[in-house]
């Protein structure tokens, strides 16, 4: 039988934890009221889903037109975010909440740039 079991590396800080399970797909968890994000991308497109009961204040700006939007992520949506779009989720639920990401490309950490839009 081909078939595999690999223990996945868990990163945690005090707003919660990242788990990647694939080079182009990971989930994050964050505490209720914390926020994760707070940058963009450039070279990378990323899929965002809110699994059932999590609620997840997202804002978006493009920063070249600084246009901006807010709104919430919950109940199985999918969320596209495109290079040049900044990017920060809070949790607004009572719980735990979950978000699992799908990129284009493997994680580079010279493509994560800085952009708050939360305080955190």
């Amino acid at each position: 039988m081909n078939s595999e079991i690999i223990k996945l590396e868990k990163h945690e800080d005090k707003r919660g934890s990242l788990v990647e399970f694939h080079p182009y797909c990971y989930f994050v968890t964050f505490h209720p009221g914390m926020v994760r994000g707070n940058h963009y991308h450039l070279e990378k497109i990323e899929w965002i889903i809110a699994p059932e009961e999590s609620r997840i204040e997202i804002i978006l700006e493009d920063i070249k037109t600084k246009t901006r939007r807010k709104f919430i992520l919950d109940n199985l949506e999918r969320l596209t975010i495109g290079p040049g779009v900044a990017h920060a989720f809070k949790n607004i639920g009572d719980v735990k909440a979950i978000m699992i990401v799908q990129r284009s490309k493997e994680y580079n950490p010279a493509d994560d740039y800085h952009y708050e839009l939360y305080k955190s």
